[in-house]
């Protein structure tokens, strides 16, 4: 699930409580809203030197922002802490306000803490939320999920959507409470319900997935739609993701790059790759290869390290770009740090083929292998190749059946046969004919020329096998229809023989 701190971070967070205080605070002793329409400021500041509560407080957020005076959060805590002094809680949350405030210079979490905790304790729910988002944070106070669950819960009860939503999150990531997804859906649910994107989101997300409700597209559609239409980027790119697949909906590509789009220009990066790869393949739009690249290339610069990786396989190929080895390479790298198997092998095989580098078979060895042990099997298959070879490492049959066998496993025909020889000949494993056979068939049926031709050699010659020219003759003629000279050679001569 996302975490609402990717998208209203606590900054938004003091700009919306404090702008809704009446709304979200204590209400009761905060008329201010009157107050500040009919009051003069030179009244306002009588009344409040004279101890009236509800002028200090109106002063106060005068000052803090800058409402007929000069914004001065200094001023603005003069004037709440008399407020507060008194006892009044939605001071008590003003004050809280300004020092959790990271762009104010008073900026102080623990004394922020303070003040959130005795507006609390009156029931002032920003305050409640507030101190949550602290607890789970750490900020001013040692970090407590615990903590935070607890004033998530009472901001919760009293309707406020946000908390509401937090406290959905804490019981779909098992965070304070014991993870329970359908307690988490029921919480996303009443924040959703009052309209509140991210928790219209996760709702969605929870019924793509079957998280805490059953499983129903249809219904994630809805609540995918309801956050998109408010501009959540995340919702738009899963509603046009949706289109795209056809899940709770037709296929409809035009519908999906409408959706994509839109969170692609909100700068969302896996929209970007997404939109990126439809004009690639001409999904819902013409293909283009050129408006290709300018996606891949945005969410690229953003981090995106698949799109990295395509980015740079465009510059090598030349595909919607001026081709460029260099700026392959350097996308490459991008992408491989960040622990991409597929830009890993890329730089693997530029290294080894001195494409935009200086030939490295050691550094083609180092690229292959961090890919190969995320189970690259073409990264796989080249370490038996060069291990086989000794190009790039130390030459060692063992170590090339090691790999050969890795690829061979997931299905790649060219190490099947690599396998097949080593057992064949005894290299680097003991000497098998029968084992060498079964990887042959295995590559043979999946239309390998070479495993062909070694099949019908074995048969030819009775390795571990009885002899059978008519088996021989078959394996080496699907083998020559592939264009395979020894296997044309060898069955001319048992056909001149028959």
């Amino acid at each position: 699930m996302q975490k609402v701190k990717k998208y209203f971070g606590t900054f938004f967070v003091l700009a919306y409580l404090a702008g809704s205080a009446p709304m979200i605070g204590y209400g009761a002793t905060d008329s201010v809203g009157q107050a500040e329409t009919n009051l003069e400021l030179d009244t306002l500041r009588r009344a409040a030197k004279s101890g009236a509560v509800n002028a200090q407080n109106t002063l106060g957020k005068r000052y803090r922002d800058g409402i007929g005076v000069s914004r001065s959060d200094t001023e603005a805590i003069k004037w709440f802490s008399k407020a507060a002094a008194q006892g009044d809680p939605q001071a008590q949350f003003n004050l809280g306000l300004i020092y959790a405030d990271c762009n104010s210079a008073l900026k102080n979490y623990e004394t922020a803490i303070r003040w959130f905790h005795r507006a609390a304790k009156h029931h002032v729910i920003g305050a409640q939320l507030l101190l949550g988002r602290m607890y789970e944070a750490g900020q001013g106070v040692a970090k407590s999920y615990k903590v935070a669950a607890h004033w998530y819960q009472k901001a919760a009860e009293q309707g406020l959507s946000l908390a509401q939503f937090d406290l959905g999150n804490l019981y779909t990531l098992g965070e304070g409470v014991v993870k329970n997804h359908v307690t988490a859906a029921e919480w996303y649910l009443k924040a959703a319900e009052q309209g509140y994107p991210m928790a219209q989101f996760n709702l969605g997300l929870s019924y793509s997935l079957g998280k805490g409700v059953q499983q129903d597209y249809t219904t994630a559609i809805s609540w995918y739609q309801k956050a998109a239409e408010q501009g959540l980027d995340i919702a738009q790119f899963n509603l046009g993701t949706m289109y795209r697949v056809g899940y709770g909906v037709p296929v409809d590509p035009v519908t999906a790059v409408k959706w994509i789009r839109k969170a692609a220009e909100q700068g969302l990066n896996k929209a970007q790759f997404s939109l990126g790869r439809m004009y690639e393949k001409g999904s819902g739009v013409e293909k283009n290869l050129a408006a290709t690249a300018e996606w891949y290339s945005k969410a690229a610069k953003q981090g995106y390290a698949v799109a990295q990786f395509n980015l740079g396989r465009m510059y090598e190929e030349g595909r919607g770009v001026d081709q460029s080895y260099s700026k392959a390479i350097h996308w490459y790298h991008l992408a491989a740090e960040q622990r991409d198997i597929c830009a890993q092998a890329g730089l693997g095989f530029m290294y080894f083929g001195g494409r935009g580098v200086v030939r490295s078979y050691e550094t083609a060895a180092v690229w292959f292998k961090k890919a190969a042990e995320q189970s690259s099997l073409a990264a796989q298959l080249m370490l038996g190749m060069m291990s086989v070879s000794g190009h790039g490492v130390k030459q060692s049959y063992e170590n090339a059946v090691e790999w050969y066998r890795k690829a061979a496993e997931q299905g790649s025909a060219e190490a099947q046969v690599g396998l097949g020889m080593a057992y064949e000949k005894g290299r680097g494993v003991g000497q098998s004919y029968a084992a060498a056979i079964d990887w042959y068939k295995k590559a043979a049926e999946q239309n390998d020329p070479v495993a062909q031709y070694q099949l019908g050699f074995m048969y030819e010659n009775g390795f571990g096998v009885g002899k059978n020219k008519e088996i021989a003759i078959e394996w080496y003629r699907r083998a020559e229809n592939q264009g395979d000279s020894k296997a044309k050679k060898h069955l001319e001569q048992l056909e001149i023989k028959r």
